[in-house]
């Protein structure tokens, strides 16, 4: 008798310590908290010179980014979770607010952003952003940072690792400080490395479009900014290289999904190339460009979809006719939809 209550007494507090199955179904489908800084290189554009004559001017990024920033928060709305996001501008310094679940609010801070010095500091924007995250009390939350960069640095603080003189582009240096180039990509990396040991994952979107045009004597230096994007970032999965500019909105809607947010709807029509909202005879000719290799759309990207009207799968003088019969009213753009 005594055997058998044992047995009893042992099976009822293996039942009463075994969680119930749906227990941990609705633990596990309880909405998660994330805070991300999404910072934002807002410099203006920056002359590239050779003993004293400009050999190249690498313009701002900031009129893509901040279309592409609103996408990004597009996908964390679509999002179940809680997202809590602080805006991060930065050029020789970095501004930012408060961490807020209002994403709306942080939409029309990033539309009020312009264009400020033309020095570019990655290491404070790091820096900032890990204060922000430092200071959040929910040790629990998701923690990241998007750095949306051209990877350019020319101020800031200076490291000595991993680049050096003998890096692709190490010969070049501020022309201001006479620091060499280098030397704030080891800063940057620095920083970088201090957040990611920290556990904060660092999502980094490399906008090179801009020395897309730098002389063959100088692309080192292009090569330099696209290695410290890549460094930056906490991997190779969390490393995104945006070459055509048009393509930016939908690399951000990546990074949102990535982080945990849900995908948007598809952020161009068929037929505005340019992505203005409209169809035009500009996006005709877009279109035309792209069909005799004068554009360089990349297969997939939303501004190679946005001209291909027919899905063909290629882009070719039909489809520019086609925009341009839209354009007068010849054409019915909502039957390319289906």
């Amino acid at each position: 008798m005594k055997k058998t209550l044992s047995v009893l007494l042992a099976l009822l507090l293996t039942a009463a310590l075994t969680p119930f199955p749906h227990a941990e179904a609705e633990k596990a489908d309880a909405p998660k908290k994330r805070y991300t800084v999404l910072a934002l290189e807002a410099a203006k554009e920056v002359n590239f010179t050779v003993n004293g004559e400009i050999i190249y001017t690498a313009s701002s990024a900031l009129p893509y980014v901040k279309e592409a920033a609103l996408r990004f928060l597009d996908g964390l709305k679509a999002s179940q979770d809680e997202n809590c996001v602080s805006l991060l501008a930065y050029y020789e310094t970095a501004y930012y607010s408060a961490f807020t679940d209002r994403l709306d609010e942080v939409g029309a801070q990033i539309d009020k952003l312009f264009e400020l010095g033309s020095r570019r500091n990655i290491p404070k924007a790091l820096d900032r952003a890990w204060d922000l995250l430092k200071a959040v009390p929910d040790e629990e939350a998701e923690k990241s940072i998007v750095l949306v960069t051209t990877g350019m640095t020319n101020d800031g603080y200076t490291g000595e690792a991993p680049y050096d003189e003998t890096t692709p582009g190490g010969e070049w240096s501020d022309s201001v400080s006479h620091v060499y180039l280098y030397e704030y990509a080891n800063g940057a990396i620095y920083e970088a490395d201090k957040i990611k040991n920290s556990g904060v994952t660092i999502y980094t979107v490399g906008i090179f479009q801009p020395m897309e045009g730098i002389p063959d004597t100088a692309k080192g230096v292009a090569s330099l900014f696209r290695r410290t994007t890549a460094d930056i970032a906490s991997s190779s999965e969390t490393f995104f290289a945006v070459e055509d500019p048009g393509a930016l909105k939908e690399t951000l809607a990546d990074v949102a999904q990535a982080i945990g947010g849900a995908r948007p709807e598809p952020a161009f029509l068929p037929g505005d190339v340019d992505f203005d909202g409209g169809i035009t005879a500009a996006d005709a000719r877009l279109a035309l460009r792209r069909s005799v290799g004068l554009e360089n759309y990349e297969e997939g990207s939303p501004a190679f979809l946005a001209c291909d009207v027919d899905f063909s799968g290629g882009v070719t003088a039909a489809d520019a006719r086609l925009i341009l019969r839209a354009s007068v009213g010849l054409e019915d753009p909502k039957t390319w939809i289906g």
